[in-house]
């Protein structure tokens, strides 16, 4: 009877180990973000409010853009040719009155050049003639609703009387808005817009 040898199974520790292939995938690299730090003064401001945890509201920069248009127009309001007076800013009633006629009349003057008022209100004054009483007619006019520098309304039919060659230019603030308005006497519609600015604008009755 033959002797068989018997062996022993040799632990996993002895076992040979084959060498690993290279990896042609580079290793991946890893980074962490650092958050800033709110302490340190290099680190940009950040719109999170402290304490509260949310960002902070813009209503106060809307509130300060909302000023902006009310600024701009009262600079609007004291430039040349602006129309209108800035909200809440009290413009008095303040007009130049330029006056023409036929040279050597009591309005033309001697060259034609005309007469020039200049008429204030609230308080009372300036070179009109009779300021008081033309203060108090444009106070009338405006408690009523009107409008006394208004051109007559394109398409009106008007008589044909001519009621002379005089001619005024009035400018200036009237009722808190800027005034740019011409008169004359050519037809009956002119002449009793003439008239109703009397005596603003001298009485040629």
């Amino acid at each position: 009877m033959s002797r068989r040898t018997l062996r022993r199974p040799l632990p996993a520790a002895a076992l040979p180990v084959p060498p690993r292939a290279p990896s042609s995938v580079p290793p991946r690299a890893t980074s962490r973000v650092q958050s800033p730090d709110p302490a340190s003064p290099s680190s940009p401001a950040s719109p999170v409010s402290s304490g509260s945890g949310r960002r902070r509201p813009a209503s106060s920069f809307l509130a300060a853009l909302s000023l902006v248009p009310v600024a701009l127009a009262g600079l609007a309001a004291a430039a040349p040719g602006a129309s209108a007076a800035a909200p809440g800013v009290f413009v008095p009633d303040a007009l130049t009155v330029v006056v023409s006629g036929p040279s050597g009349s009591r309005l033309g003057g001697p060259d034609g050049s005309g007469t020039t008022y200049e008429l204030r209100c609230a308080p009372v004054g300036g070179t009109h003639p009779d300021a008081a009483a033309a203060c108090d007619r444009l106070e009338s006019i405006r408690l009523d609703g009107g409008d006394p520098f208004a051109p007559v309304p394109a398409g009106r039919l008007c008589t044909q009387i001519y009621g002379g060659p005089e001619t005024a230019h009035v400018t200036g603030f009237w009722n808190g808005r800027a005034v740019d308005a011409t008169f004359d006497r050519a037809n009956g519609c002119e002449i009793a817009r003439w008239r109703r600015l009397v005596p603003v604008l001298p009485d040629m009755a």
